[in-house]
């Protein structure tokens, strides 16, 4: 692995957690003020939905490996070590060993959005094939509903505590 795929990967996943911090802190609570809780579930759906395809074509038209995805999955399947510099990946793939804990990774994945599972439970490394089968879309809708539903959860606990606190003070 080089540096400059470290730094590539390092700004794309930036650009990654922007739009999520932009969907999660701006337009989720605006949603939630302007209308209800379900109706700001499924517009959310219907934004990572597309926040999550637009990903993974974006990511497999290039053709390159920005996500640093692919390099992690050949990495896991071929048990390699990985250079000094890259800590995080080492870590990444020393808790990862094994079919059992691989959920776990997916599900991390899942959390900053739900292409980069896809693109890391597709078979083979360096296909850029889309979304591969059913299951494997199933598997993206109900990665964003669960998302989805934790962050209401979330949103509503937060919105909760400030009506909370508006009547104490």
């Amino acid at each position: 692995m080089e540096k400059e795929k470290i730094a590539r990967f390092s700004s794309i996943f930036l650009i990654n957690l922007g739009i999520k911090g932009l969907i999660d802190l701006i337009i989720a609570p605006f949603l939630v003020i302007q209308f209800d809780y379900p109706t700001c579930f499924c517009l959310l759906m219907i934004i990572y939905i597309l926040v999550g395809i637009i990903s993974i074509y974006i990511y497999d038209s290039g053709k390159k490996d920005i996500l640093f995805v692919e390099s992690l999955k050949e990495a896991m399947n071929k048990h390699e070590k990985f250079l000094e510099y890259n800590r995080l990946v080492r870590l990444i793939v020393k808790k990862s060993k094994g079919k059992k804990k691989r959920p776990l990774l997916i599900l991390l994945l899942s959390f900053k959005n739900p292409g980069l599972a896809v693109i890391f439970m597709r078979k083979g490394t360096f296909l850029y094939n889309g979304f591969t089968s059913w299951v494997v879309f199933y598997f993206f809708l109900v990665n964003i509903f669960i998302m989805n539903l934790y962050f209401m959860i979330v949103l509503y606990t937060g919105f909760s505590v400030w009506k909370l606190l508006g009547s104490i003070f």
